[in-house]
């Protein structure tokens, strides 16, 4: 009872680097424990310890880490590269909509505000208006004016009709 060797399968699956294996502090004593379990013969009677790297040669952990930040420095200029385009394509759609919105404007004036015209029948008007001032209580004193006024002002919109 106990004295056979157990045959225990464990399967590890490595999402991050298919080289390296982490394992937690638990598994770790674990395997110190058992280790120190087993009879200590002359080949293991020292430590195990991590093989030195050879010399004038980086070590793996090292390697990895400039192939970690090669392919960082990769990414990251790949993606300033993007912001780039990106920032550049938004100045031209910038300056498009700024054309576009100026041509717009330019127009609308053109229809709207630059169609001004002169004022129509200003002598009769002002006679009108100095009518009424002259005769503030009686307004009615003014019909004459008003009547002229008003006709000149059909007058107008018959020739401006007729074009």
């Amino acid at each position: 009872m106990g004295g056979s060797q157990s045959t225990r399968r464990v399967t590890i699956i490595n999402e991050t680097s298919p080289d390296i294996i982490t394992i937690s502090d638990d598994v770790a004593q674990r395997l110190k424990n058992q280790a120190s379990a087993q009879p200590m013969n002359a080949a293991s009677a020292t430590p195990s310890r991590p093989a030195p790297a050879a010399a004038g040669y980086p070590s793996y952990s090292e390697m990895s880490g400039r192939s970690h930040q090669q392919d960082m420095e990769k990414l990251d200029q790949e993606w300033r590269g993007r912001l780039d385009d990106l920032a550049n394509q938004n100045k031209q759609l910038y300056k498009l909509a700024t054309d576009k919105f100026t041509g717009s404007v330019a127009e609308v004036h053109q229809k709207y505000v630059g169609d001004r015209h002169q004022a129509v029948c200003q002598n009769t008007q002002n006679a009108v208006m100095q009518c009424y001032r002259k005769n503030q209580k009686k307004p009615l004193e003014c019909s004459r004016e008003v009547v002229a006024f008003q006709n000149c002002v059909s007058a107008t919109r018959l020739n401006l009709s007729a074009r």
